[in-house]
């Protein structure tokens, strides 16, 4: 809940998990600076200290795959046309497609 203070300002109350890490319940690894010419590489962090991360990744890294995979297979596979020229919708039971005349009538 979001109280206000003086001047409007808003106040909530810190969660239950807040609260554990502020009163020093819980134990925060030390902060270490990074060497001068160091790069800090938060990918190999997450992968060593977040449960399931790597995982999660992984499954991330292989749906962006299947999903390039079917991209490409869909510009490559031509679209299926019915050589009829009849719509499916137009026919009833029963009806005989005829094919229209040639425009050009060839006598003997």
């Amino acid at each position: 809940m979001a109280d206000l203070m003086w001047g409007g300002v808003p106040f909530t109350i810190p969660s239950k998990t807040a609260m554990k890490y502020l009163s020093g319940a819980v134990k925060v690894k030390r902060e270490a600076n990074l060497p001068v010419g160091g790069h800090y590489n938060s990918r190999k962090t997450m992968d060593r200290e977040l449960r399931g991360h790597r995982e999660s990744r992984k499954d991330m890294m292989e749906s962006y795959e299947n999903f390039e995979r079917q991209e490409r297979r869909m510009k490559s596979e031509p679209r299926l046309r019915t050589n009829s020229g009849v719509r499916v919708s137009r026919l009833t039971a029963g009806d005989v497609y005829q094919q229209p005349m040639d425009p050009i009538h060839y006598h003997e």
